[in-house]
């Protein structure tokens, strides 16, 4: 009913609409974020968009992750296997997997992994219509088990070594842990996401093989330590590096790391006459 009366009496009043928002709102050309891409808007004229940016800077999920997930989906390729390491609920690896049912004939691979039995859980529940082969291990450069610190929310779970103000000290959780590249993998092609509080090093040496056999084509950190040693690490393997978030070069300010292998990725076909 107040929807109906919201639409009737306001939304449909184009006059009293655009009087009040230029009162809330003003009218006036400015710049504004959205998807990682920046944009010049009228805080009239597209008034929801301004609204938008706002919401968005009051969520670190609508800022931080929706970007990442349109780069990786146009980085993705039919046949290719993404594999998602700190998956947590299947944010990522869940909503590209819709991707499959357009192409039967050479689909993608999902992968997801998540250490946190808890959060585990509702992995499975959200990967089992989609797709995506879920496991309940950490990845790291040896095969092991590995004591890990919980916070008050499931995104926090890391490491004991990396334990920081948003961890639960006494709140620790043994968990297995290996090799990415001694798991089994289907494809040639891997684009690879990690997000492990930390522990972005240890979970690339771990991977070392597929890179040898240059089976990565990209990989995206969702945050990252050890800056040298990752980038370094990267490089060695003819990786480029980019800021995903300004795609442009990385500086001492770079949160999401997109390295991408160029010889995995051909120039698009000419379509000149």
């Amino acid at each position: 009913m107040i929807s109906w009366i919201i639409d009737r009496c306001y939304i449909k009043q184009p006059r009293l609409r655009r009087a009040v928002t230029k009162l809330v709102f003003g009218d006036r050309d400015v710049q504004i974020e959205l998807f990682g891409v920046p944009f010049q808007i009228n805080t009239l004229r597209e008034n929801g968009y301004l609204r938008a940016a706002r919401k968005t800077r009051n969520s670190s999920l609508l800022q931080g992750e929706i970007a990442p997930m349109i780069t990786i989906a146009n980085l993705l390729r039919p046949g290719d296997t993404f594999v998602d390491v700190g998956a947590n609920i299947g944010l990522y690896s869940c909503t590209l997997a819709r991707r499959t049912a357009h192409n039967k004939a050479n689909p993608l691979r999902f992968y997801a992994y998540e250490p946190h039995p808890d959060t585990f859980k509702r992995l499975v529940h959200n990967a089992k219509e989609c797709g995506v082969i879920a496991r309940n291990l950490a990845i790291s450069d040896n095969k092991a088990t590995l004591e890990f610190v919980d916070g008050a929310v499931s995104h926090v779970f890391t490491r004991i070594e990396q334990r920081n103000a948003y961890n639960i000290n006494s709140s620790r959780i043994v968990v297995p842990a290996v090799r990415l590249d001694e798991e089994l993998i289907e494809g040639e092609s891997i684009v690879l996401k990690i997000d492990v509080e930390g522990q972005e090093l240890s979970a690339v040496k771990g991977a070392s093989k597929l890179f040898a056999a240059c089976k990565i084509k990209a990989v995206y950190f969702d945050g990252y330590k050890d800056k040298s040693l990752v980038e370094g690490f990267l490089r060695d393997y003819g990786f480029s590096i980019i800021d995903l978030k300004t795609m442009g070069s990385i500086t001492e300010h770079t949160f999401g790391l997109l390295a991408i292998h160029p010889s995995r990725f051909t120039k698009p076909e000419s379509h000149e006459a």
